[in-house]
């Protein structure tokens, strides 16, 4: 793999157990003034474990000159849960020697690295990647190259490594951010090996930019595409949501006034059969008595006409 001398699974115990407050924590540490290496060993144990040893492990980046170096000479590393640095998963590494060298200043990045008798076996999530890796190697080797540079939001890098050893395979996706400028780098690390092994790293501060290839050279470096497009897609998001929540709003109040047109009209056609039907009733009530009131009156004739004949 290209990045061979990777965080080893001990950074941070030096919060726990440490035997010499100048030794891991001073390595991969961006723009660290100076070197430092010292044997170590740590370890803590509690609802997670973690153990680590070596016989020596330094590193550092002078401000200077901007060279950097680390190396691991007779090291070892186990954790399992979750680690002081916040990755959960489960993993161990030993090896003879793990060593990088390399150039970083004005933003630029060269970095080569170098592996003998190494061997590891892995699967996390973390906060700057997520993978697995096994395989063992009997001599590895890869160089980077690329752009790193805090006041740049369009950095990326590059690599490719070599290896001789046992059949294994590693894949990692990145998106950690070395330069802290606030811009994650994405990208990814794998390789395969079966005795002659080859891996591949890429990462990049602008993936869009990456993705358009010669053309994403056209655009301005101090403009990140990927981050105007995502910013241009919340927005468009945004505006959707709204014209859905107006679409809704309009189509409540339209349903609300057709319901009170409904309510209104229902009202009005009970207030007029109701009308209707108090109309009917006083025309029946009052036929009803003009009926009785003449036939009470032909009564009232048959009944003098019938004494008027008896008389």
């Amino acid at each position: 793999m290209p990045d061979q001398q990777r965080k080893p699974a001990n950074v941070g115990l030096l919060d726990h157990m440490p035997t010499n407050a100048d030794g891991p924590s001073a390595l991969y540490a961006y723009g660290n003034g100076g070197y430092t290496g010292n044997p170590y060993i740590d370890a803590a144990f509690g609802p997670s474990a973690e153990a680590g040893f070596g016989m020596f492990r330094g590193g550092g980046r002078d401000p200077n000159t901007g060279l950097t170096g680390a190396a691991d000479i007779m090291y070892g590393d186990f954790y399992n849960g979750r680690r002081s640095d916040g990755t959960i998963g489960m993993g161990g590494r030993v090896g003879m020697f793990n060593g990088s060298a390399g150039y970083e200043n004005h933003g630029v990045l060269a970095n080569a690295n170098m592996g003998l008798l190494t061997a590891e076996a892995d699967a996390h999530v973390g906060p700057n990647d997520a993978g697995f890796a096994l395989g063992a190697d009997i001599i590895s080797g890869g160089v980077e190259l690329g752009t790193r540079d805090a006041k740049s939001s369009t950095d990326s890098t590059f690599g490719i490594s070599g290896s001789i050893g046992s059949p294994g395979a590693s894949a990692h996706l990145l998106y950690g951010d070395a330069d802290g400028d606030g811009y994650r780098e994405y990208g990814f690390d794998m390789s395969g090996m079966f005795g002659l092994g080859f891996g591949i790293k890429m990462t990049t501060e602008d993936p869009l930019r990456t993705a358009m290839g010669p053309m994403g050279s056209l655009v301005p470096q101090n403009i990140n595409l990927t981050e105007q497009a995502g910013n241009a897609a919340v927005t468009a998001g945004n505006a959707v949501a709204d014209g859905a929540a107006w679409t809704y709003n309009q189509a409540a109040a339209g349903v609300g006034w057709a319901g009170d047109q409904i309510s209104s009209g229902a009202s009005w056609a009970g207030d007029q059969i109701s009308s209707g039907a108090s109309w009917a009733g006083d025309q029946i009530s009052s036929g009803a008595s003009w009926a009785g009131d003449k036939l009470s009156s032909a009564g009232s004739a048959i009944s003098d006409g019938w004494n008027s004949l008896w008389n």
